[in-house]
């Protein structure tokens, strides 16, 4: 489906397919994330959300494929 169809168009849209589950990132706004969560809601079926992982501030630098491998390595 469309990221930009409605919570009625994607009601139907579980309806029809007779989904069981609706999976979904955790988009906010622009992935219309608060009418995944009511659809789930008004069908009683589970919505399991998947999250960006906390990963540590790194920045590394390397200038060639050897280097890149060291640091590889290193981490």
């Amino acid at each position: 489906m469309q990221p930009n169809g409605s919570a009625g168009q994607l009601m139907d849209l579980i309806k029809n397919i007779k989904a069981e589950i609706l999976i979904s990132k955790d988009s906010g706004d622009s992935g219309f994330f608060e009418s995944k969560v009511e659809v789930s809601g008004k069908l009683g079926i589970p919505l399991w959300v998947v999250r960006r992982p906390q990963l540590n501030d790194c920045d590394y630098i390397v200038y060639s494929s050897k280097e890149l491998l060291q640091q590889l390595y290193k981490l």
